[in-house]
């Protein structure tokens, strides 16, 4: 009985339904410069968010500095190698020493055209992806301090236009898609790989459609 009023009221026509969705990917990393390459492809990416994790024990005095290991898990620590400046394991004077550049490649195009070289730009970046960098009543809640140590998100916006519907970009069309990160690592460093990210998250954001039809139900993302 549904599925004959289901059959009636579609008519043999779909009822299309827009919804936003988010692909993860994990990759281990090591070294100073990463290349990771994406390999889900959809039709309409709006939006790439790259956060970084290590393990704290291994960059941390947990005693010296009163700080719980617990607490500090992958989803809700995103590391910079800026964090180590100001640990008991000082290795550096200068937080450009440990800044990380960050770009995204899709094809032979670069977002952004010029490599994401500094905290205060990758902040930036994650507020315009968020479509926040032009309001002063809105921000985002994280402290400047943090970000470039255990809150270091980063955000490239793809959209053709800002905070319009359907207007990314195709990855389906055979494009390679890579993030490519560099650490500084400046002459006053001493940075070992317990310094540096061991893994890194790529969030993939999208735009989908599902169509519900009287034979059944189909997902076009």
């Amino acid at each position: 009985m549904q599925n004959q009023c289901a059959q009636h009221l579609l008519d043999g026509k779909s009822s299309p339904i827009a919804f936003d969705t988010f692909v993860n990917q994990f990759q281990l990393v090591s070294g100073y410069k990463n290349n990771i390459n994406l390999t889900r492809a959809v039709s309409r990416l709006k939006s790439v968010f790259v956060t970084h994790y290590q393990d704290l024990s291994a960059v941390d005095d947990y005693t010296a500095n009163k700080l719980e290991p617990h607490l500090y898990k992958v989803f809700n620590t995103f590391y910079h190698p800026s964090y180590a400046n100001n640990t008991g394991l000082r290795v550096t004077t200068n937080d450009f020493d440990t800044d990380m550049e960050l770009q995204l490649q899709i094809g032979s195009v670069l977002y952004p055209e010029y490599p994401i070289k500094s905290a205060s730009e990758a902040f930036y970046q994650l507020r315009k992806c968020l479509g926040l960098h032009n309001t002063g009543y809105h921000s985002i809640d994280i402290k400047p301090q943090n970000y470039a140590w255990l809150k270091y998100i980063v955000g490239i916006d793809l959209e053709r236009t800002l905070g319009a519907g359907y207007t990314g970009i195709n990855t389906r069309a055979g494009d390679l898609l890579s993030v490519k990160t560099t650490v500084n690592n400046g002459s006053a460093t001493a940075l070992t790989s317990a310094h540096l990210p061991s893994r890194m998250y790529v969030t993939m954001h999208c735009d989908m459609i599902m169509h519900i039809r009287d034979t059944g139900v189909e997902v076009m993302e």
